[in-house]
């Protein structure tokens, strides 16, 4: 550790409005640090290598490159400011056909073998999902050949699963996963006869769609949290649609009541995804049960050292799986939204109470790709609910109209003129989800009629 003490340093780097803490050699000429800092910041182009890059620090002195930073003096804490040798305004152009070449290098970035790999996966999975609604739609013409052709064509993916994951491409394999899963579950909702009854057919579909989810886990290497998705939504589904066999003609009731109980899902998410990840067993003030020193204070217990890596991939761990869960939470939301707003004005509170939760909860997410799947639920369960109202109560039109005007004008005062959260919006926030989760429950067994 002392070795380790001397030969790095903790430094600061800002490049325009990007910040990073990052560790460097001490004993290492500043000049080989260059490149490695550049790429961790920007993407390196022709035009960059040329122009080169330089550290200063916060009063204006440049790094010397050609020495170190322990001979420069720079110890832990300093703040370094990375920015190019030559400025813009520096360059001259002779032709204006090296001042376009500079444009395209800077302004685009090139197309990739991964680019390629990338459209052909999403036009790939685009078609399989066509094709496994269109066979679901002819399994009146077609009979049981449709249930056995879904059945082949997952077999089918699975091998190509199997020989993306040994040519290490894990993203393109865990998004074919997915798609093995739906097709999958097509196969169970395609097996009973028809007309669809929304019972065994459903039940089938979300059985087979969550067991073919777990059976497909192990083949992943990575991103195998991924598939909480469709099991979340199959076992949800398939609950619903067995309940409905049970309960013949109650099916608006038992959509209300799966939906109020998803919405509960999605509001305690974060804390199962937490228990999930098992990193509160990582804080001594977690691990047990909220003890430590503060609850014991006559034990003294040494503390473990932490392992970065473990921590990472928990943390990975537990955010992946969190995705997954609230994205599969709401396809299965999507999906009984008609239902629920077919039962009357109280199924269209609870929606809107998920609503509340879903786009209120975002302010607790960091990344943007929680935040953005929050959103994109919201504004899904959003339009299909708009849809149904206007399908199913046409009496209501005026109310819907009344409703998608405040809600585009709350989307642009809080976008667009407000900008940053204030305060007060934080606590109004908070209540609202709060109330939406305590009026979830209420709601749904208004919605149920029970007397």
């Amino acid at each position: 550790m002392p070795e380790r003490k001397e030969n790095f340093i903790r430094a600061t780097l800002i490049h325009e409005e990007k910040r990073a803490d990052i560790l460097l050699p001490s004993n290492m000429p500043v000049v080989e640090l260059i490149p490695s800092v550049v790429r961790r910041f920007v993407s390196v182009t022709p035009r960059m290598v040329s122009r080169g890059f330089i550290l200063t620090t916060p009063n204006g002195q440049v790094v010397d490159q050609s020495l170190t930073l322990k001979a420069q003096g720079i110890n832990d804490g300093t703040l370094l400011m990375l920015s190019p040798r030559v400025k813009e305004i520096e360059k001259k152009y002779d032709d204006p056909i090296e001042a376009v070449a500079d444009v395209v290098n800077e302004t685009n970035r090139p197309w990739t073998d991964a680019d390629a790999a990338g459209v052909a996966t999403g036009a790939a999975i685009t078609l399989l999902v066509a094709s496994a609604i269109l066979l679901c739609m002819a399994r009146p013409l077609a009979g049981i050949s449709i249930p056995i052709i879904l059945g082949g064509m997952a077999v089918l993916l699975i091998g190509v699963i199997w020989a993306l994951q040994r040519g290490e491409r894990h993203t393109h394999a865990a998004a074919l996963a997915l798609v093995s899963s739906v097709i999958v579950g097509a196969c169970g909702f395609s097996v009973p006869n028809p007309p669809v009854t929304f019972g065994l057919d459903m039940a089938l579909g979300g059985f087979c769609c969550s067991i073919a989810a777990m059976l497909t886990m192990p083949l992943l290497s990575e991103w195998k949290e991924i598939m909480f998705a469709p099991a979340v939504a199959g076992i949800s589904l398939g609950t619903v649609g067995a309940v409905n066999m049970a309960l013949t003609d109650s099916h608006e009731r038992v959509a209300v009541v799966a939906t109020s109980l998803l919405g509960i899902f999605l509001l305690v998410l974060p804390g199962l995804s937490m228990r999930l990840s098992r990193l509160d067993q990582a804080d001594p003030l977690l691990a047990s049960g909220g003890g430590g020193p503060a609850a014991n204070p006559g034990a003294r217990r040494e503390a473990r050292p932490i392992n970065p890596r473990v921590i990472k991939d928990r943390y990975l761990r537990g955010r992946r799986a969190m995705f997954a869960a609230r994205c599969g939470a709401g396809f299965a939301l999507a999906v009984l939204t008609p239902f629920t707003v077919a039962s009357g004005k109280w199924g269209v509170v609870v929606i809107a109470g998920i609503l509340i939760i879903l786009t209120v909860g975002s302010r607790v997410q960091y990344a943007k790709m929680d935040v953005m799947s929050e959103y994109v639920i919201a504004v899904l369960v959003f339009a299909i609910g708009c849809s149904s109202v206007m399908m199913l109560h046409s009496q209501w039109w005026l109310g819907l109209v009344i409703v998608l005007a405040v809600v585009a004008s709350i989307l642009i005062a809080y976008g667009l003129v407000i900008g940053k959260t204030p305060q007060w919006l934080r606590q109004t926030a908070d209540m609202s989800e709060t109330i939406a989760g305590i009026v979830l429950i209420p709601a749904a067994v208004l919605a149920l009629r029970l007397w």
